[in-house]
């Protein structure tokens, strides 16, 4: 929302490889604004299949000031701009 006032550009590039049980994959962010402020972020996962019910996962991401936390999520951004996600899921 604020990105359309202050016209910023967030510009990505990400690819995936994928094996026979484990998925891999990495991307890059950079945004900039008409203020000249810029940034530089980015990502790598991982999935694994354990077995035919079960797969794991880890994310590990820094986010770059175009994305929802300009304004609204400012100091937690400012103090720690990365997010790890561990993920457990089961099929049926």
């Amino acid at each position: 929302i604020d990105g359309l006032r202050t016209g910023t550009s967030v510009f990505g590039l990400s690819g995936k490889y994928a094996f026979k049980k484990v998925k891999l994959g990495a991307g890059l962010k950079f945004a900039s604004d008409f203020a000249k402020v810029s940034s530089l972020g980015g990502h790598i996962e991982g999935q694994w299949q354990v077995n035919r019910f079960l797969d794991l996962s880890l994310r590990a991401e820094r986010f770059v000031l175009g994305d929802f936390y300009r304004n609204y999520y400012r100091t937690q951004y400012d103090q720690f701009p990365y997010l790890i996600t561990i993920q457990t899921r089961f099929k049926i």
